[in-house]
């Protein structure tokens, strides 16, 4: 029997400066696309955005009109909820519903619901189960669904952030060893810690202060030059290329960056203490670096140092075969896209 392979559904992440697309063909990359697109999701262009998108997206040779998006990370609820040790599902999903319901004040039927059970965890809480509960209410997804919808794309799924990570770094992640790690997105408009035991999120959090917006700007100011300078600044430079610069807003700049680095180094080190404390981990931490701020020279080197823990750079062509050939292999921004993209209706 011939096997046909289908191509996957277009992951979409959708960002602030940029569109991040990924497709498969079975366990391969078709392609991988950073796109300069920026979408206006309540419609006031009149869907202009999304068509251009689509544009775009058929010229860089993505197949087919299906696509799974990310939840927008604003209007995403979550909550830790105590379930009876075996719960079924059902059982779990209508503990899960009336409890974020009860906690964000939101009508239960207003929202789509992710949940999943948690490893054990030590001392007082042990003898209770727990799962991770997330919501994202129909009015957030509306607007961007219908406008999909009007240029004839049919949206398959919208799946969590945290869940398209792990999916797509399982292969790094390899079987259930119990092991810790933290994955930490470094954004332009905040950074996003994910802590995981093996594949399974614990809990996420949102540092709005560690924002690559905010030392752009900062770094503007201090060598009075424009957007694209400063980026560039950020990302050719880094904070080693300032090291034996002599012009007095060098040591300016290595501070803005140590200050944006230490930061998130600080925020690593409490998140490792923390889980590992609470689900009774000994072993070392691993920290993975994703998002556009993990293009910093040095970055990985910086925390891991910093906070103790081993940290690397994950990148596409690390995750899935083919990646060198289905465009950027490199960007670790794309990571988000590559696990929507192998989202298959069972996680």
């Amino acid at each position: 029997m011939i096997r046909l392979h289908r191509h996957s559904p277009i992951g979409l992440d959708l960002r602030e400066k940029h569109v991040y697309a990924a497709q498969l063909v079975g366990d391969r990359a078709h392609r991988l696309a950073k796109l300069p697109v920026e979408i206006v999701r309540d419609g006031s262009d009149g869907g202009a955005s999304f068509e251009r998108l689509w544009e775009v997206l058929e010229r860089r040779g993505f197949t087919g009109r299906r696509v799974v998006l990310a939840a927008p990370r604003s209007a995403v609820r979550s909550s830790v909820v105590s379930v009876p040790p075996g719960a079924s599902t059902g059982v779990l999903d209508a503990i899960a519903r009336s409890e974020l319901a009860r906690t964000h004040q939101m009508d239960p039927g207003s929202f789509e619901l992710a949940c999943w059970a948690l490893p054990g965890t030590i001392g007082a809480v042990a003898d209770a189960g727990g799962a991770l509960a997330c919501a994202c209410p129909h009015d957030a997804l509306l607007e961007t669904l219908e406008r999909f919808g009007v240029i004839g794309v049919s949206v398959e799924a919208v799946d969590l952030e945290s869940q398209a990570v792990a999916r797509a770094c399982r292969a790094l992640i390899g079987g259930s060893t119990g092991a810790l790690r933290v994955v930490a997105e470094l954004g332009w408009t905040q950074s996003l810690l994910m802590v995981m035991i093996d594949s399974t999120v614990l809990y996420e959090r949102a540092i709005p202060e560690c924002a690559l917006a905010s030392l752009r700007t900062d770094i503007e100011r201090v060598l009075g030059v424009g957007e694209f300078e400063a980026e560039r600044a950020i990302f050719a430079r880094g904070r080693s290329g300032f090291a034996d610069d002599s012009a007095r807003c060098a040591s300016r700049v290595r501070a803005l960056m140590d200050d944006y680095m230490g930061s998130i180094a600080g925020e690593l080190a409490m998140s490792i203490e923390y889980a590992a404390r609470r689900h009774g981990v000994a072993d070392a931490a691993e920290v993975l670096l994703i998002g556009p701020g993990a293009n910093l020279p040095g970055v990985a080197e910086h925390l891991g140092a910093s906070c103790e823990a081993p940290a690397r750079v994950v990148r596409p062509g690390a995750l899935v075969d083919g990646a060198e050939n289905a465009g950027i292999a490199d960007d670790p921004a794309l990571v988000v896209a590559l696990g929507l993209a192998g989202w298959n209706g069972r996680g």
